[in-house]
């Protein structure tokens, strides 16, 4: 018969917590340290609890019992371990046994065929797997339902697997132990034919799969070691074709055939190179697919393992509630599964608890009697979005009010005035409820730990309606978080990623858009004045000189329900895809830090959360740093030749300027990024980063002037450097030191 995903996932959960419970008894047994026993009956009663709240969710009474004794008799273990003697291990060890049995007793009342298969079918694959075979009982067939469903009763939807569940006290109480017969007897090959499909399924722990796919991100770190391999050739080639084209007429036929010949070696050893890359980029990206599809369980998992918390939340509440759940073949990653129970349980409890009315209230609303709670799931791409809707009462609005009014924050004016948009995002903050506290809800805490576990996903949760008819919340979360989309951020001469799904809008800010408002630098955005604080601040770094005297600043705005933020940074880098890796200790519980990324050149940069509550309290303490004018004198020569570096620095120096050098475009804008530069002095042929292209992002990035001081004479040359934004073109062999200074001069 078709297994339901639920039962084989808790079917296997269950072997893994009797295995480590009959170890953990044995280690007790030899152990006769105090802290060691300590340490061991914490383990016991945990796989002991997980066993009970397992059977409880899946329906299995005579295991949740069998479990439960034991789980008592644990706990008082845990309160008075100098109890811990072989008499309790042997009491131990006999509820042990029995919650083995019953999970035995389930297995075989489970495993019986429809009543359409053979009979000489094997009555259970566990039996066939253990050589012991057990009189079955018949199958346990549920009651028809007639009618609307009563108070405290939840009514299957259409898609319910409830059926597949033959499970409690009458299928339990009817299984034996009778002795096997000869009839009984299973065949070797029906017992291979009844393992076949766990034969060929193998459980791998998800943190394997978690280093499987570190370690394939290694492999792409060091694959991009090959870029820089090609740009070496690529430069190679360069050098030779220069130096064909200025030596072409002194060259003997010999040497012309010798260059032609090494610029052809060049080019296919370039063309390899890139066909390589091609396949290791592929393969990689195979393997790294591979893995994270190898994480994904369906949804359904989760929608149908809350069905039955429904049903106990109506009972408790003396309501008909109809629970309903679609959610098709979605995957997601098994830590987002594992993450969204509570942020629905939590959704679910308020449904049930404010949304849904008792049955006599929905009658007299003209409403049905039995209400309904539905959960829903669409995928958009990486993205899937979890709808959980109730037809009953919707929002109190006014009762919103009453209670923000209570608590002194805004008058009742304000309040008035208030639209519905920001009332809703009241409901999500810390401690806000409108019910009085219970067992099930009203402590303020729901809507709040939700809207956490979604941030902390880089998802995020919305109330999309809400009227007297009902209300919806929507949940939209990635379906893995092993990666994750960033933008690279410069700030205080370091590199720091933010995720693209907290950014609303990035731009620049010129200095005379920041105005002072309480003493903190403020920037107007649509309308509205937001503080404008720099991210080296929030981090408690220095400022780099070259963006406090700028005069302009990146910068980004993040977003949620809970409100904004404004960062100002030294520069937005680029937007990519990176491996998420956590945090060891002392910084994997750091608020504010999801984690670190690997990025392609080997390089380590840290992910931050901005919208975490620890960003937030940072962003309204800390002292804003206001552009400061620029002062004159310092100056960058860019050079690959040495001796030219010397001469220039040599001249500059004697007429009073600071002078700092590199040796090619790439080390330049990194000295750019954490020094203040009034005027760069650059040749053209470099390697890395050419002097036309490096004219180019220095005019994006810092609009400082550009002086372009090159051997290359040619009039194309001229007008390339003029149109790259060079302020000024000197060739080499034409400039002398007094016209250079009076040329420098006129940009400092």
């Amino acid at each position: 018969m078709d297994v339901d995903p639920i039962i084989e996932i808790f079917r296997e959960e269950a072997r893994d917590h009797l295995a480590a419970l009959e170890k953990l008894f044995l280690d007790l047994e030899t152990s006769p340290q105090l802290e060691a026993r300590r340490a061991l009956i914490d383990d016991l009663f945990r796989h002991a609890h997980s066993m009970k709240s397992d059977a409880k969710v899946v329906g299995v009474p005579t295991l949740k019992e069998a479990a439960q004794s034991l789980e008592d008799m644990l706990d008082d273990l845990r309160e008075n371990p100098q109890r811990i003697d072989q008499d309790a291990i042997d009491q131990g060890l006999s509820q042990f046994d029995a919650m083995r049995a019953a999970f035995e007793t389930w297995q075989v009342g489970f495993a019986q065929p429809d009543e359409e298969e053979p009979a000489d079918d094997p009555p259970d694959r566990f039996a066939a797997e253990t050589g012991d075979v057990r009189s079955t009982p018949p199958p346990v067939v549920p009651a028809p339902s007639a009618g609307p469903p009563g108070p405290g009763r939840v009514e299957p939807s259409g898609q319910s697997s409830a059926a597949a569940f033959p499970v409690g006290p009458a299928a339990a109480s009817s299984a034996s132990d009778q002795e096997k017969s000869p009839q009984e007897e299973v065949s070797p090959e029906a017992a291979l034919a009844a393992t076949d499909e766990e034969r060929f399924t193998v459980r791998v722990p998800s943190q394997r799969l978690d280093r499987m796919l570190n370690l394939a991100g290694e492999v792409r770190v060091c694959q991009r070691n090959g870029d820089v391999l090609s740009e070496r050739m690529l430069h190679l080639r360069e050098h030779l074709q220069n130096g064909q084209r200025e030596l072409e007429l002194s060259f003997t036929p010999e040497q012309k055939k010798f260059i032609e010949g090494a610029l052809d070696q060049t080019l296919r050893i370039e063309t390899e190179l890139r066909t390589w890359r091609t396949r290791e980029e592929l393969l990689i990206d195979s393997l790294e697919d591979e893995v994270r599809q190898a994480r994904l369980l369906p949804l359904s998992m989760l929608t149908e393992a809350l069905r039955r918390a429904v049903r106990d939340l109506a009972q408790s509440l003396g309501k008909s509630i109809r629970y309903e759940a679609v959610s098709g073949e979605i995957l997601l990653d098994k830590a987002v599964l594992e993450a969204l129970r509570s942020p629905l349980l939590h959704l679910l409890r308020n449904a049930a608890d404010h949304g849904i009315e008792s049955p006599a209230q929905r009658v007299q609303a003209g409403k049905p009697e039995s209400g309904v709670i539905s959960i829903s799931a669409v995928q958009s791409g990486p993205l899937v979005r979890i709808t959980i809707a109730d037809d009953g009462c919707g929002v109190n609005f006014p009762r919103v009010r009453e209670r923000l009014s209570r608590s002194g924050e805004f008058s009742r004016e304000d309040l008035e005035r208030m639209p519905q948009s920001e009332l809703i995002a009241q409901l999500f903050r810390p401690g806000f409820s409108t019910a009085a506290a219970g067992e099930i809800s009203g402590r303020g805490v729901g809507l709040d730990a939700a809207a956490d576990t979604l941030r902390r996903l880089h998802g995020n949760i919305e109330l999309r309606s809400t009227s007297p008819q009902g209300s919806a919340f929507a949940l939209t979360v990635p379906i893995t978080v092993s990666s994750v989309r960033i933008m690279t951020v410069l700030a205080g001469g370091r590199r720091f990623g933010i995720p693209t799904s907290n950014i609303r809008r990035t731009g620049r800010a010129r200095r005379e858009e920041l105005q002072e408002l309480d003493g903190s630098q403020v920037l107007t955005i649509d309308g509205a004045s937001r503080r404008f604080v720099h991210l080296a601040t929030l981090l408690g770094a220095e400022v780099s000189p070259q963006s406090r005297h700028a005069s302009a600043w990146s910068y980004l705005l993040a977003a949620d329900h809970e409100g904004e933020i404004v960062v100002a940074v030294d520069d937005l880098i680029d937007e990519s895809e990176v491996l998420l890796k956590p945090l060891g200790f002392p910084l994997n519980d750091l608020d504010g830090v999801l984690g670190a990324a690997v990025r392609s050149d080997g390089s380590v940069e840290l992910v931050l959360d901005l919208l975490s509550p620890a960003w937030r309290h940072l962003a309204r303490r800390s002292p804003v740093a206001a552009p400061q004018p620029s002062t004159s004198g310092r100056l960058l020569v860019v050079d690959d030749s040495p001796t030219t570096r010397a001469v220039l620095r040599k001249v500059f120096t004697a007429a009073g300027y600071t002078v700092a050098t590199a040796c090619d475009g790439g080390e330049a804008l990194e000295l750019l990024a954490s020094r203040t530069i009034d005027l760069v002095v650059s040749d053209v042929e470099m390697p890395r980063l050419n002097g036309f292209d490096l004219t180019r992002q220095i005019k994006a990035r810092y609009g400082l002037p550009v002086i372009l001081v090159t051997g290359r004479e040619k009039e194309e040359h001229r007008r390339a450097g003029l149109d790259a934004g060079a302020d000024a073109y000197v060739v080499k062999s034409t400039f002398e030191d007094q016209g250079l200074l009076e040329l420098v001069e006129q940009f400092v």
